[in-house]
């Protein structure tokens, strides 16, 4: 993987082609370590958005070449999303003792 560019709740994953090219990539994505919980079949692109995550959270991310009988895994990545900037504590009420 050759770029990976992180917003509050958006990852943009850039890679390369490698020589000989896999026809076909997969984007594995978790929310631990080595498990991936979802899995983008993407085809034959170098790049893939993965919108709408949830605001305060970890995610883990791999990708797959995948050619014929066999696959190869990138290195696997971390990032953790930044709180929602539009949540803010809210005072229900005050109690003295």
């Amino acid at each position: 993987m050759t770029g990976i560019i992180f917003m509050a709740t958006t990852i943009l994953l850039q890679w390369t082609q490698p020589d000989p090219p896999f026809p076909e990539f997969k984007i594995h994505v978790g929310t631990s370590p080595g498990t991936y919980n979802t899995i983008h079949e993407v085809g034959n692109v170098t790049e893939f958005l993965i919108p709408n995550l949830d605001y305060d959270s970890s995610y883990y991310l791999a990708v797959e070449g995948v050619g014929g009988d066999s696959s190869v895994f990138s290195d696997e990545f971390h990032y953790h999303t930044k709180k929602n900037p539009n949540l803010k504590p809210i005072v229900i009420g005050v109690r003295d003792n």
